[in-house]
């Protein structure tokens, strides 16, 4: 009995946790894309712009438009996402989207330098979503769509689909507001929030080391290079209580893809043990050049 309610509290502590970080998160999130960037008249990369982009054209608000494209593309994709990870994803597009339609058309927008618009708007953005995504939830977006393209087209690099999804609606974002600037606008709003989502959530430059003890190692092995495309190396250890032979996998990623590889993991084997540790720097195929 005792285990059981420790576990429902643990089950209800973890839950107002989530919610707390959604809120906090969330409302960084929308002031950055409703009091900044969409008030500055240009569109960054991502669901984000797209819904922007609609709201200017159709008045749709910009948290109904976030949800009008990311709830289709979660269904599209709930058999790689998961179905906690999918339910998690949900409960934050709608807190995010309730803030930033229904509070923060209450409060005031900036309407000044637009340089300053992009690169505040990027910021809070880029810690809202580094909060959210810290327990092991979303707001949706393009990475859903760059991680099922992968699976369909190994060829291309995480990078390469990215850059290609948020060029073509930041360009699209130019071409509706009309003039080149809102193009560079949505460029650096882009590369500051992903910037700072790297900052809060591991440091200056830093990467993350996943440490992953599995009895399904080649299940697990197969789905990172399936999903992101890293490679993995693998120890023979023997535990010393258990006298039991298992492999430990050593994957050196970057913490969205840290993130992905958790998630991953708790599909495959629930029973495994998985530890991230930060790597300060990391050099060679993959990361900084070894010359560098």
């Amino acid at each position: 009995m005792k285990s059981i309610n420790k576990r429902r509290l643990r089950t209800v502590r973890n839950i107002s946790f989530d919610v707390v970080f959604d809120i906090i998160g969330g409302a960084l999130y929308a002031a950055g894309i409703y009091s900044f960037i969409s008030a500055a008249n240009f569109a960054p990369g991502g669901i984000a712009g797209l819904s922007i982009i609609l709201n200017h054209y159709l008045k749709v608000p910009i948290g109904v438009g976030m949800l009008l494209f990311n709830i289709p593309v979660s269904l599209l994709t709930l058999k790689f996402l998961g179905k906690r990870f999918f339910f998690a994803s949900i409960k934050s597009m709608v807190i995010v989207s309730l803030l930033t339609d229904l509070v923060f058309p209450l409060l005031p927008v900036y309407t000044g330098e637009p340089l300053l618009a992009a690169l505040f708007g990027g910021l809070l953005s880029g810690i809202g979503l580094a909060l959210i995504y810290s327990r092991n939830s979303s707001t949706g977006g393009t990475d859903f769509i760059i991680m099922s393209l992968r699976k369909k087209f190994p060829q291309f690099s995480i990078g390469t689909l990215s850059l290609v999804i948020d060029g073509v609606v930041i360009l699209l974002g130019g071409f509706v507001f009309g003039y080149i600037e809102a193009v560079l606008y949505g460029v650096i709003v882009t590369i500051v929030c992903a910037a700072t989502i790297d900052i809060v959530t591991n440091g200056f430059g830093a990467k993350r080391m996943v440490i992953i003890i599995s009895d399904k190692a080649d299940d697990v092995v197969k789905g990172i290079y399936d999903c992101i495309d890293r490679g993995v190396t693998s120890i023979d250890a023997k535990g010393t209580y258990t006298n039991k032979t298992k492999n430990v996998l050593l994957c050196t990623c970057s913490k969205t893809e840290a993130f992905t590889v958790k998630r991953l993991v708790s599909q495959i084997d629930k029973a495994a043990l998985v530890f991230f540790c930060t790597v300060e720097e990391a050099y060679g195929f993959g990361f900084k050049d070894l010359k560098s």
